[in-house]
C-alpha cells in the first residue's frame, strides 16, 4: 500500500483488488496484469486494514489539496494498462468514503458512526444504505439520513421498525423548519400513546420549545382535544408564555370541560379549582372576550372574578351576595380589591354596604334572574361592616344609605373613626402645604442669590 501511495495510484484501482467493495458494473471495467488473489479470513482482514490506512491517507491528500476547489485531479496513475483514471475529486471521494464504510463494517464497526457524522462525508447514498441494511445497522443508517437531511426516509424506517421511542426522540430534534414532518409523524404516536406522544411538543429541549405554538395548538385542537389543556398548561406554567390568546384558550378549555356532561364530578371539581386559581393569578387573559363565552347559569364565582378584572365591582359583589349568598367571600373580595389611592377600588366597601341596605332589584343575566326573589335589607351586617371597616368607607355616602331611625350608638364607632380620619387627613395636608411653602421660599432665595451674582459678573 505504501508503494501505491508513493506512486499516487488511482484509489479506485487499488480498491478493485479486493472483493465486493466496488459496484459490480464499475469493478468489471477494471483490468489487472494478472489474476487477483482470493483473500479470505485473516488475510482478508489484514488486507482491509492496510486498505483503510491507504484510503485515509488518500482522502486526507484530496481534502488538503489547495487546488481542491478546482474539483479535478491533475495526476493519478492507473493500475494496469487500459484502465482509465477518475478525474473528478467528488467522484473519487465518494468511492473512497463508501469503501471506508464497508471496510469499517468488516474490521471496526465502532468507526462507522464517526465517519457518517463527518460534515464532509461523501458516502454514496444507495451503496451505503445497502451496506448498512445488510449488516443490520439501524442506528448508523439513521445518522446518515439525518446528516443528509433525509428525515422522511429516517422516520419511515423507524415506523417500519415500530420504534416509537426513537420516533419521539427524532421528532424532538427536528426543529420548526420541519414542522410538517413533525405533525405528520406524531399523529400515529399520539393515537397509540397520547401521553408519550405529547412529549414531542412539551419536552424541555431547545428545538421543541421553539416550535410555532399557534400551529401546535391548532393541531391539538383539531385532532387531539383531550391534550389541549395539558399543552396549554405546559407552555404557560412551565415555559412562561404570556400570549393572551393562549391564556384565553386555557380558560375556555377549562370552562368547556367543566360544562361538558361527560366529565365526572371529581374531574369537574379539580378543573374548577384550576380555573379559579388561573383567573386570580394570570395577568394576560382578556376578560371581556372570555366573559362572552361563560354561561349565565352556574360558574358564578368565576364570573365574579372576571367582573373584578374588568373593574365592575358592583356586579361581582352582587354575585357573592345574591347568587352565592356568601358574606365572607364578599368581604374577602373587598379586602383584596380595596385601595385607598385607586379611585376605581376605594369604593368597594361602600358599594357592599349599599348593597346590604338596598339590595338590587334589576335583573341582569348571570347576576340576577328576573324571577329571583329580591333580598331583604340586612341592617345588622351593614352595621358590622361599618364597625369593622370604618376607615375604608366614605362617611358621607354611607350616611345616605343608613335608615333615618337608626340608633346613634350603633354607628358611634364609625362616626368617631370617620371624624378622626378627616382631621388626620387635614393635618397631613397642612403639613404638606407648609413643607411645600418652605421649599418654595428656599428655592426662591437661592434663585435670587444666583441672579445677583450673575449681575455682578456682567458689571
Amino acid at each position: 500500500m505504501n508503494i501505491f501511495s508513493k506512486l499516487e495510484t488511482d484509489a479506485s484501482h487499488v480498491i478493485g483488488l479486493f472483493p465486493d467493495l466496488l459496484p459490480a458494473d464499475f469493478r468489471n471495467k477494471l483490468e489487472y496484469p494478472g489474476a487477483l488473489p482470493e483473500l479470505q479470513g485473516i488475510d482478508l482482514e489484514k488486507g482491509l486494514l492496510a486498505l483503510t490506512k491507504f484510503l485515509i491517507q488518500a482522502r486526507r491528500n484530496l481534502l488538503g489539496d489547495s487546488k481542491f476547489k478546482l474539483q479535478t485531479i491533475s495526476s493519478t496513475v492507473a493500475l494496469g494498462e487500459g484502465n482509465s483514471t477518475i478525474r473528478t475529486k467528488n467522484q473519487l471521494l465518494q468511492i473512497i468514503d463508501t469503501t471506508l464504510l464497508k471496510c469499517y463494517l468488516q474490521t471496526n464497526e465502532s468507526l462507522v458512526e464517526s465517519l457518517l457524522r463527518l460534515k464532509d462525508n461523501y458516502c454514496h447514498l444507495e451503496e451505503t444504505e445497502r451496506a448498512l441494511k445488510r449488516h443490520g445497522k439501524l442506528k448508523e443508517l439513521l445518522i446518515m439520513y439525518r446528516t443528509r437531511g433525509l428525515h422522511n426516509q429516517a422516520l419511515h424506517l423507524l415506523q417500519r421498525e415500530n420504534n416509537k421511542v426513537r420516533i419521539i426522540q427524532y421528532l424532538q430534534h427536528l426543529g420548526r423548519e420541519h414542522m410538517d414532518l413533525i405533525l405528520e409523524f406524531s399523529k400515529p404516536v399520539l393515537l397509540e400513546n397520547p401521553n408519550e406522544g405529547l412529549k414531542i411538543f412539551i419536552e424541555d429541549i431547545q428545538e421543541v420549545e421553539s416550535l410555532p405554538r399557534p400551529r401546535v395548538y391548532d393541531f391539538f385542537l383539531n385532532n387531539f382535544i383531550p391534550l389541549v389543556i395539558l399543552y396549554l398548561e405546559h407552555i404557560i406554567h412551565v415555559w412562561g408564555d404570556k400570549t393572551p390568546m393562549f391564556h384565553n384558550a386555557l380558560i375556555n378549555q377549562y370552562r368547556e370541560r367543566i360544562c361538558n356532561s361527560t366529565t365526572d364530578q371529581s374531574s369537574k371539581e379539580q378543573l374548577q379549582l384550576k380555573l379559579v386559581q388561573f383567573l386570580q393569578t394570570s395577568q394576560y387573559y382578556t376578560a371581556e372576550h372570555v366573559l362572552l363565552h361563560f354561561p349565565y347559569v352556574g360558574m358564578y364565582e368565576e364570573r365574579a372574578l372576571l367582573y373584578e378584572r374588568l373593574g365592575r365591582h358592583e356586579l361581582a359583589l352582587q354575585i357573592y351576595i345574591t347568587k352565592l349568598k356568601n358574606m365572607n367571600k364578599a368581604l374577602e373580595y373587598c379586602k383584596q380589591v380595596y385601595s385607598k389611592t385607586d379611585s376605581s377600588r376605594k369604593e368597594v366597601f361602600t358599594i357592599l354596604m349599599k348593597m346590604l341596605l338596598s339590595p338590587p332589584t334589576d335583573s341582569k343575566p348571570g347576576v340576577m334572574d328576573s324571577e329571583e326573589q329580591v333580598k331583604e335589607p340586612d341592617l345588622p351586617s351593614a352595621i358590622k361592616l361599618l364597625h369593622d371597616f370604618a376607615p375604608c368607607i366614605e362617611p358621607f355616602r354611607a350616611l345616605k344609605f343608613l335608615p333615618d331611625d337608626i340608633e346613634i350608638h350603633k354607628v358611634q364607632n364609625f362616626l368617631k373613626t370617620s371624624v378622626q380620619n378627616h382631621f388626620s387627613e387635614r393635618r397631613k395636608l397642612l403639613i404638606q402645604k407648609g413643607l411645600t411653602k418652605s421649599e418654595f421660599l428656599r428655592v426662591s432665595s437661592r434663585l435670587h442669590l444666583i441672579c445677583s451674582q450673575v449681575s455682578i459678573i456682567f458689571v
